[in-house]
């Protein structure tokens, strides 16, 4: 569709193929920080002016904030803190570009 586009592949390698803009991306992938790292910088070219990332894994990995400070992005972090629960909370990252 000309709104998004779904595809089932080695998200790296496959990030790096990418030849339109990206407006908002949800990293969801593999939690291992330094492939993590990969796939943002694998969009970096392909980031839109207003382009937003969210990333879920952001309780367990610095690697948005790490990559939103090198690319003077903004970062914020969002915690659940869930009462009662055997699960600690997850977080979830957001980098947007600074004005």
């Amino acid at each position: 569709s000309s709104i998004c586009s779904i595809i089932i592949g080695d998200s790296v390698e496959t990030l790096r193929k990418v030849e339109t803009d990206i407006d908002f991306f949800i990293n969801d992938s593999d939690h291992n920080w330094l492939y993590e790292l990969e796939e943002y910088n694998a969009i970096e070219s392909n980031l839109s002016e207003g382009a937003i990332i969210l990333g879920d894994n952001c309780h367990a990995s610095d690697a948005l904030r790490k990559f939103s400070e090198k690319k003077n992005r903004h970062f914020l972090f969002f915690k659940e803190e869930p009462l009662d629960h055997f699960y600690y909370g997850a977080g979830i990252g957001v980098s947007f570009r600074k004005d």
